[in-house]
C-alpha cells in the first residue's frame, strides 16, 4: 500500500484507518480469501461442491450459518434466493429485453433518479469508479424499474445491486435483486415503505422483550430504536453499515431463511454492543453510538450466534407479534388517511369507512361481482347526495389527539385474514362506522401505495375499475371511463390505491367545473405532451356527440361534430399563433377558456360528470 493511500478489504471497501488491524486480525483468521476475490468470486460461478450435490434444507441451514468458500457465492447466492428458478422461467433475452425498455423511459422520475444515484453508489470504491461497472449498475436498476413500475427505483436499492454486483455477473444480480425485493421483503420498497416500518415497529418491541434495560435506558434519554439507524439497517440489508464479511454472512443466511435474519442480526449488533450503549448519559452520545456501533461488528459468526441466541426464544412468537403491530399501523395509517381525504374531498368518516371496505373486497378479489348488484358508489354516495366543497368543519373529523405519529404509518408484507373474513358467498362488508379491518384483514393498507400478495401487486384493477363506474356516467361511456382510469393511474401500473380511487369519486360527484374541464384535458390529452392537438379535440368532438340525445333539444342542435372541430381549429389558431407553437393545438388554460366560451360544452361537462346531481356546482360555475 502506498502511502496516503486507503486501506481496503479483499472486497475493495475502505476500512477506518482505527479499525485497520482489527480487520486484518479477522482477514488473516480467515484462510478462504486470496488478494483476486473479486475477479475469482464473479467469474467462478459455481463449484464441484454446490453444483453436483442435492442438499437438504437443514444441510443448507447448516453451510449457510457455518460458512462456506466465498467461490460458493454465486451459485449458492442465485440457489437460496432462488434467482435461478425465476430467471429459468422468462425468455432467454428478458433481461437484455428489460434493459431497453428501461432504458427508453430516460425522462421518467426512476430514470432519472437512478442517473443521480450512480455517482453516489460506493464512489471510493475503485470498481465503481469504472465506467463499464457503472453502466451495469444502471441497467440493473433500469431493468428493474421497468420490471416492476409499481415500485420504481427507491433510494438504498442502489447499493443493495451495486454489493451484489461485486459478486455476481449483472444479469445474476438483477435476478437476486428482484428476489429480494418481490419476495423476500414485499412492500418494503413501496413509496412509504410499510412493510419496513411494519419491521421496525416489531423490532422494537422484540429488544423490549429482550434487552428491556437497554430500551428502558434509550427511552429514558429520548431516543427510540425504530427513529435512528435501524432505518438503514433495514432498507440497505446491512450494506454500508456491516464490515464487508458481515454483511456478506448476513446475505449467506437472509438469502437462505428471509425475514427473520434481518430480526435475528440486527439483535446481535445490539446485544454485542449492550454494554456500551447502556454507558451513554445522553442523546447525542447514544445516537453517535448507535450509528458507529455496527462498523465494529466484523465477526460476521459472532454476530449470528449472538442474534441467534437473542431471536431463538422469540422465533415461534414473531408472526403473533407482527400482526399485532399490523393491526396498530393499519389503524394509525386508516385515520391520518382518511383526515387527509376528509380535509381534501366532500366525503365523511362514514361514507369513506364504507367505501374502504368495499374497495378492499374488490382490490383482494373476494368480491368481484359484488357491485353487479350493490354498486359501490351507491354505498357512500346515498349516505348524503348534497356533498359539501368543503368537508373541513365536518363533525364527524377526528379528534386531533387522535393523529397518529410517523412512526406508526405502515402495513404488512402479505395479506392475512382473520377467522370472521367475508367469503365470495358472503354477504356484503358491514358499512357501520366501526372499522372493517379490524374484522376482515389487518393487512390491507392500500392507501398510496400498491401491496404485493404473493406475486402480484394488489390494488383497484382497470375492470374492477370499468364495472364499479359502469352506470356511473349518463349516458354510459366507457371509453371516458377507460381514459380517466389512464389519468388516475399516473404511474402506469394497472391498480390504483384507495387515495387515488376516492379522488376520482370526488372529482365526478364533488368537483368544480373548473377541476373538471382540467380533468377532461388531462383525459384527452391521449399522447400526454401537455396539448390538445386536431385529433385529440376530433375524439372529444366524436364522444360529445355520441351522447348528445343525453342533453337538452337546444343545446343539442347548436353543434354538429364538423362545426365543433371548425370552431376549435380556429380557436387553437389563435393561441397557438399567440403563445408561438408550431401547430394548432391547447394549453390546459387554453383549453379550460375554450369550454368556458360554449354553453353547450359546460352542459355537456355537467350531464356526464354528475354536476347536475350534486350541490358541488354553484349556480355562477355552472352559468
Amino acid at each position: 500500500r502506498k502511502k496516503g493511500e486507503k486501506v481496503r478489504d479483499l472486497y475493495g471497501f475502505g476500512i477506518q484507518e482505527e479499525m485497520v488491524e482489527k480487520a486484518k486480525i479477522m482477514q488473516t483468521n480467515n484462510t478462504r480469501f486470496d488478494p483476486d476475490m473479486i475477479s475469482k468470486v464473479r467469474l467462478s460461478y459455481s463449484v464441484d461442491f454446490a453444483r453436483k450435490k442435492v442438499l437438504s434444507l437443514p444441510i443448507h441451514q447448516t453451510v449457510a450459518f457455518r460458512g462456506f468458500p466465498p467461490e460458493n457465492r454465486p451459485y449458492l447466492w442465485m440457489l437460496w434466493s432462488e434467482a435461478a428458478a425465476c430467471k429459468a422461467t422468462h425468455p432467454p433475452d428478458y433481461y437484455a429485453m428489460a434493459v431497453e425498455e428501461g432504458k427508453a423511459h430516460a425522462s421518467s422520475p426512476s430514470s432519472m433518479q437512478i442517473n443521480k444515484d450512480l455517482e453516489r453508489t460506493f464512489p471510493s470504491h475503485p470498481f465503481f469508479q469504472e465506467k463499464e461497472t457503472k453502466q451495469q449498475l444502471q441497467q440493473i436498476l433500469v431493468a428493474f424499474a421497468y420490471r416492476n413500475p409499481q415500485v420504481g427505483y427507491c433510494q438504498s436499492m442502489n447499493f443493495i445491486a451495486g454489493f451484489l454486483l461485486v459478486l455476481l455477473r449483472e444479469e445474476d444480480a438483477f435476478w437476486v435483486l428482484c428476489r429480494i425485493i418481490e419476495n423476500l421483503l414485499p412492500n418494503y420498497f413501496t413509496p412509504d415503505m410499510f412493510a419496513t416500518r411494519v419491521d421496525l415497529q416489531t423490532l422494537e418491541e422484540l429488544v423490549w422483550q429482550r434487552m428491556r434495560p437497554l430500551m428502558r435506558h434509550l427511552s429514558n434519554i429520548g431516543i427510540q430504536i425504530v427513529q435512528v439507524n435501524t432505518v438503514q439497517w433495514f432498507l440497505c440489508l446491512f450494506v454500508g453499515v456491516l464490515p464487508t464479511e458481515a454483511a456478506l454472512r448476513f446475505f449467506d443466511c437472509f438469502l437462505l431463511k428471509g425475514r427473520s435474519m434481518l430480526f435475528t442480526f440486527a439483535l446481535g449488533i445490539l446485544k454485542l454492543n449492550e454494554q456500551a450503549l447502556l454507558k451513554t448519559k445522553n442523546y447525542d452520545e447514544a445516537f453517535l453510538a448507535l450509528k458507529t456501533i455496527p462498523q465494529h461488528c466484523f465477526d460476521g459468526d459472532a454476530l449470528l450466534k449472538a442474534g441467534m441466541t437473542e431471536f431463538r426464544p422469540l422465533a415461534d412468537k414473531l408472526e403473533g407479534i407482527r400482526k399485532k403491530v399490523m393491526i396498530e399501523v393499519e389503524q394509525s395509517l386508516k385515520q391520518r388517511y382518511f383526515q387527509m381525504l376528509m380535509q381534501t374531498t366532500s366525503f365523511t368518516e362514514s361514507e369513506l369507512d364504507a367505501l374502504y371496505s368495499q374497495f378492499c373486497s374488490v382490490a383482494y378479489g373476494e368480491f368481484e361481482n359484488l357491485f353487479k348488484s350493490t354498486p359501490l358508489i351507491s354505498s357512500a354516495a346515498s349516505v348524503n347526495t348534497n356533498f359539501s366543497i368543503n368537508s373541513g368543519n365536518s363533525s364527524s373529523n377526528p379528534s386531533p389527539n387522535s393523529s397518529p405519529t410517523p412512526s406508526s404509518l405502515d402495513s404488512n408484507a402479505s395479506p392475512i385474514r382473520s377467522s370472521s373474513a367475508s367469503s365470495p358467498s358472503s354477504p356484503p362488508p358491514s358499512t357501520a362506522a366501526t372499522s372493517p379491518l379490524a374484522a376482515t384483514s389487518p393487512s390491507l393498507s392500500l392507501f398510496s401505495s400498491l401491496k404485493y400478495s404473493g406475486n402480484h401487486f394488489v390494488g383497484l384493477k382497470r375492470d374492477s375499475f370499468l364495472l364499479i363506474l359502469d352506470g356511473v356516467f349518463s349516458p354510459p361511456l366507457p371509453s371516458l371511463a377507460e381514459r380517466l382510469f389512464n389519468v388516475l393511474d399516473e404511474q402506469k401500473t394497472e391498480r390504483l390505491t384507495f387515495v387515488q380511487f376516492v379522488q376520482g369519486l370526488q372529482l365526478l360527484y364533488n368537483g368544480t367545473l373548473q377541476k373538471k374541464m382540467e380533468m377532461l384535458f388531462k383525459i384527452y390529452d391521449l399522447d400526454e405532451n401537455g396539448l390538445i392537438d386536431v385529433d385529440e379535440m376530433k375524439v372529444l368532438a366524436s364522444d360529445v356527440f355520441s351522447t348528445k340525445d343525453s342533453l337538452p333539444e337546444r343545446l343539442a342542435d347548436e353543434f354538429d361534430t364538423l362545426q365543433l372541430c371548425e370552431v376549435a381549429l380556429q380557436a387553437m389558431g389563435g393561441a397557438s399563433e399567440e403563445s408561438q407553437r408550431p401547430s394548432p393545438s391547447f394549453t390546459i388554460d387554453d383549453f379550460c377558456n375554450f369550454v368556458s366560451s360554449l354553453s353547450f360544452l359546460r352542459k355537456w361537462i355537467e350531464v356526464i360528470f354528475l354536476t347536475e346531481k350534486t350541490s358541488g356546482l354553484s349556480k355562477q360555475e355552472a352559468n
